[in-house]
């Protein structure tokens, strides 16, 4: 398979006329083959619903997915990354992940371009990259599927020593069109003007993260596009303006970590706010602490997601006539049909690093949503109370 990925990368951005002896020494001193997989089995405590697509019998096709990466180094400033995954998951697509080239300035200055990894979250860079972190799903109520893992875009990052702290600093640009699936329901947003600010600062065991993202978001739905009409005809522009599905999406997140040497803990937040009907605005912390002892980990986490819709407004009297009742009526139904995906999770689990490249994990983990909510559960039966606990193990590895 390597001998494929090479010919594939290299045969675009290399001369024709060049001489295999030379192919053969450029492959060999300048091209690095990296990758992650993982085997994630899980089954959620309830036949009444489904969560994350796991149901009350063990599945191995949710979480599992395995990646190669390929970096090339063209010359001492100029490299190139590709990063092609596959994953088992309904709701994820295989394919190719990253594409980007990347041109180091100075010593302190670097300029990427192309498909790269959108970056919300602390841990959004080695999201796909289980081995990379101690959970086995990270906090639902940070790490939810309301975002899109990547962008294609322009990205610079500026990285020094500032007294004693380790200094970074990124700035970026780009867009997003693709489709986008929240919990089994599949959208197909374009996003443009999508930018943003991150600053690192790292200090002995700590570690400080903060990032500030805005996107302009254009989603195309037919029927709420037409309802939106006939609300403006009737001269209802109030109404038509609430369900605009085109706006300014503002996320907002902060992190911190302490990392002694046989124990941690780690904080995240965030706040999105939008002005499309379709995404809500949310508000999410997650919790993590863990204890290291030789080779195992024990660790427990706790995630909270608040979530809300603007409120309607309204405008539209009802009991003056048939036609004014109908739109009224439909007005509100679209707000009820809109999902709430407040949640709690609370998790305990075990890792055990089998060596520098390999490891098993196991954990447990609470679910608690509102009864009236969707909670990030689906094919939800009725009288489900929205607990349930999700029991998941895994293998994870990098090479």
């Amino acid at each position: 398979m390597y001998r494929a990925l090479k010919f594939i990368l290299f045969s675009s951005i290399l001369p024709f006329n060049i001489h295999a002896s030379e192919l053969q020494s450029f492959m060999t001193n300048n091209v690095n083959f990296s990758g992650f997989g993982r085997i994630v089995a899980g089954q959620v405590s309830t036949d009444e619903a489904n969560y994350l697509g796991y149901d009350n019998q063990l599945s191995f096709s949710q979480q599992s997915l395995i990646a190669v990466q390929a970096d090339v180094k063209l010359n001492s400033r100029l490299s190139v990354t590709a990063q092609v995954l596959g994953h088992t998951g309904d709701n994820r697509e295989s394919g190719l992940e990253w594409l980007y080239a990347t041109y180091r300035i100075s010593p302190n200055w670097t300029f990427r371009a192309g498909r790269q990894r959108s970056p919300f979250y602390s841990y959004s860079d080695v999201l796909d990259v289980g081995f990379a972190y101690t959970w086995i799903t990270p906090p639902t109520g940070i790490y939810n599927d309301y975002l899109f893992s990547r962008y294609d875009g322009v990205n610079l990052q500026y990285q020094s020593v500032w007294r004693d702290y380790l200094v970074s600093a990124e700035i970026f640009h780009g867009q997003f069109d693709d489709t986008l699936t929240i919990t089994d329901i599949d959208y197909e947003p374009e996003i443009e003007n999508f930018q943003g600010l991150i600053v690192k600062l790292v200090k002995d065991k700590w570690t400080y993260r903060a990032s500030m993202v805005s996107g302009d978001v254009s989603l195309s739905i037919d029927e709420l596009t037409g309802f939106s009409q006939q609300l403006r005809l009737a001269g209802f522009t109030q109404s038509a303006d609430s369900l605009s599905i085109d706006g300014k999406v503002e996320f907002n997140q902060i992190g911190v970590k302490y990392d002694a040497l046989n124990w941690f803990a780690e904080a995240e937040a965030n706040l999105v706010k939008s002005q499309v009907l379709v995404v809500p605005r949310l508000k999410g912390i997650a919790l993590t602490a863990g204890y290291i002892k030789n080779k195992t980990t024990f660790f427990t986490s706790f995630s909270k997601l608040d979530s809300n819709f603007n409120e309607p407004v309204n405008e539209i009297p009802i009991g003056i006539s048939p036609t004014l009742d109908a739109l009224s009526l439909g007005y509100q139904q679209v707000f009820q049909s809109l999902f709430v995906d407040d949640t709690r999770t609370f998790s305990l689990g075990v890792r055990y690093d089998v060596n520098a490249f390999l490891a098993l994990k196991t954990a447990v983990t609470h679910i608690e949503g509102k009864s009236d909510y969707r909670s990030f559960f689906t094919e939800v039966r009725p009288g489900f109370n929205r607990r349930a606990q999700l029991y998941q193990a895994s293998i994870e590895w990098v090479f």
